[in-house]
């Protein structure tokens, strides 16, 4: 393989700017470079009508996106709109685009390229006469075909890997949710003697099953959020003060934040609930997510706190709250963003068996829970080893770390 030369970005892409087209809209995505907005399975603001700024980007372009400090330039293999906020690059020398696509991805390259990106955060952009002057990597037009079609090849067979990997997680999942219904509403019993008490999405349980209404036989409470800027209201010795973004279907342990004496005492509202509560979110982003307390904590007032002993299990009915969280949250409320309230759980009615019946359904449910966490855990591991292998994969050809065979 000869030396890779360095040539100055300018030297082989300008920027383009073509407007007035009637085009799909596209993005540039993480991962797959440029791909059509339809195409996404993600929520893309979309501009109505008025796309008469968007840039027309065809194939063999490259667009630097929003992300481009982070995830490398995006190569577009069809023909779109972007928006206005992207720079769209156009070859105007002899390149191979697929060398590139990697290149763009590289590691040397979002290294160099995160150097010259302006602004801090989210709001880090690249300009123009910046990437201009970056040196590119520039092999022979034929090394550049060699490298290409490698890493065509092994980022293939890795993508089918990680790919497969994340199929698994969520077939996991899938299980487990099929399984925790089967248990919960015990359509795992052979009986064939059912009623249907409600709620009307729950289906049929079994004839000795009972509905338990929530406030007969549990109580619940709440917290407040005491004023940010008091610095006697908070300490890392305190009480932890749990928040809706730290319910995470687990044991809570600790917070982010602890309130102090001070702030309990002055907060008739901010109360201590013991382990073993039940925390449910109320509104916010995690709403219908929910946590065990394995300490004694307070909490902010979006969070809906379940405690007391009584026939309905308290975890039961975590695990019920768990599992049927899509159809709990059909009970929400608001125009917008849903909302839960604490009289929504109150009112639950939840069909169970026997106290010690629950019991071993919730142990059942959490063991389960657990090896499917460690096999997840796992999977998730060796996913990530993929994800860096892939990624220095590209590094290492584009820098000639590696040999790759160049067709005579």
């Amino acid at each position: 393989m000869s030396p890779i030369g360095t040539v100055r970005a300018k030297t082989l892409f300008r920027e383009v700017v073509e407007r007035g087209w009637d085009l799909p809209l596209a993005s540039v995505t993480k991962d797959g470079g440029v791909e059509l907005r339809a195409d996404l399975d993600i929520s893309v603001w979309n501009p109505g009508d008025d796309t008469s700024m968007y840039k027309r980007v065809l194939p063999g372009d490259f667009v630097i996106g929003l992300r481009s400090f982070q995830n490398g330039i995006g190569s577009s293999r069809l023909t779109g709109l972007v928006s206005p906020a992207y720079t769209v690059l156009r070859p105007v020398a002899p390149v191979d685009h697929r060398y590139f696509h990697h290149y763009f991805k590289s590691g040397v390259f979002i290294s160099e390229l995160a150097n010259v990106a302006q602004g801090i955060r989210q709001g880090r952009t690249i300009g123009t006469e910046d990437f201009y002057n970056l040196k590119l990597r520039v092999p022979a037009i034929a090394e550049q075909r060699a490298i290409a079609g490698f890493l065509d090849r092994e980022t293939t067979r890795i993508d089918a890997l990680i790919a497969a990997k994340r199929r698994m997680i969520e077939l996991l999942d899938a299980r487990f949710q099929v399984r925790g219904h089967r248990l919960l509403t015990g359509s795992a019993e052979a009986s064939a003697d059912t009623w249907t008490p409600g709620p009307r999405w729950l289906g049929p349980v079994p004839r000795s099953w009972k509905p338990y209404k929530v406030a007969s036989f549990l109580s619940t409470g709440s917290g407040t959020t005491p004023a940010s800027d008091r610095s006697d209201y908070y300490s890392e010795e305190g009480v932890p003060w749990v928040t809706t973004a730290e319910l995470r279907e687990t044991v809570i342990t600790g917070s982010a934040k602890c309130v102090t004496e001070v702030a309990l005492r002055e907060h008739s509202a901010l109360k201590v609930f013991p382990p073993g509560t039940v925390l449910v979110a109320m509104y916010g982003a995690t709403v219908g997510r929910v946590g065990v307390l394995g300490v004694h904590a307070a909490m902010n007032q979006a969070c809906c706190a379940v405690t007391g002993d009584g026939l309905l299990s308290r975890s039961f009915l975590y695990w019920w709250l768990r599992l049927h969280r899509s159809d709990l949250l059909e009970m929400a409320y608001g125009s917008g963003q849903p909302n839960i309230s604490q009289d929504t759980i109150r009112s639950l009615r939840v069909p169970a068996p026997d106290l010690p019946t629950q019991e071993a359904i919730a142990r059942k449910l959490s063991e389960e829970a657990d090896r499917n966490s460690e096999i997840t855990s796992t999977l998730t591991r060796q996913t990530n080893l993929l994800v860096e292998r892939r990624q220095a994969l590209i590094t290492a050809a584009v820098t000639s770390e590696i040999e790759t065979e160049v067709a005579a």
